[in-house]
């Protein structure tokens, strides 16, 4: 068993994926990295020069700025409100879902708690959950018999390959412009076939025309050697 939670885009481009706990749980680690260190700096600086802690805090507001300002700089509120509300929605269907079947005979208060937990109290999504606290938490589970336990496993490797999650990428500026000149290469190089095309059709038709005025002239050098009178164009025009 493993926590409740929904899979959103990761931070970094390619179809990486995260859970929406890992996201989530971004502040509050940056905030708990901070207090440690505060703690940390001001315990350093009392141990290595006669001061008193008021003193010592101060010295070491501006050391830690230094160090953690860069990295709530890299925090996106959106994200973090995003991932938020993802969590809430899946707080939510687990409710629902638990109200309206296995936990329909339960109080209300205890299927809240037990959604609340599988949704907020985890690391990530990749955090396992044992049988032994999974009854901890309240929920209805026991060890499954060897024969079902094998069968579940043949069930999943068989929903494997059909299992798939698709999340759209946006692309980068160097990929976006490497597309569009791409676009472009491709329009001259069709451009650059038509015309060659084209000027492949004239020649022919060129050589086509000089076959015919020979054919022509070679017909009214014969008619001129006969005698007869009268002159033949390719145009088909005749002149007595």
């Amino acid at each position: 068993l493993r926590p409740i939670t929904n899979i959103i885009p990761g931070p970094v481009l390619g179809g990486q994926v995260i859970s929406a706990l890992e996201s989530f749980n971004v502040p509050s680690q940056l905030l708990s990295f901070s207090l440690d260190s505060f703690d940390e700096v001001v315990q350093r600086l009392l141990s290595r020069a006669p001061m008193d802690v008021p003193y010592a805090i101060d010295h070491a507001r501006p050391i830690l700025s230094d160090i953690i300002s860069p990295l709530f700089s890299q925090v996106d509120p959106r994200e973090f409100v995003e991932a938020a509300r993802s969590i809430d929605i899946s707080e939510e269907y687990a409710v629902r879902v638990m109200k309206r079947w296995a936990y329909s005979d339960s109080p209300l208060e205890r299927i809240h708690n037990i959604a609340e937990r599988l949704t907020r109290h985890y690391p990530t999504h990749r955090f396992v959950i044992d049988l032994a606290e999974a009854k901890e938490i309240g929920l209805k589970v026991e060890e499954l018999e060897d024969s079902t336990d094998e069968l579940c496993l043949l069930i999943v490797d068989a929903a494997g390959p059909l299992i798939s999650i698709k999340v759209p990428v946006e692309e980068s500026e160097n990929e976006q412009e490497e597309a569009d000149t791409s676009d472009i290469d491709q329009e001259q190089s069709d451009h650059d076939d038509s015309q060659g095309e084209e000027n492949t059709n004239q020649t022919d038709a060129d050589e086509q025309v000089t076959d015919s005025q020979e054919v022509f002239d070679s017909h009214n050098e014969m008619v001129a050697k006969r005698g007869t009178p009268g002159e033949t164009t390719l145009h088909g025009n005749s002149h007595p």
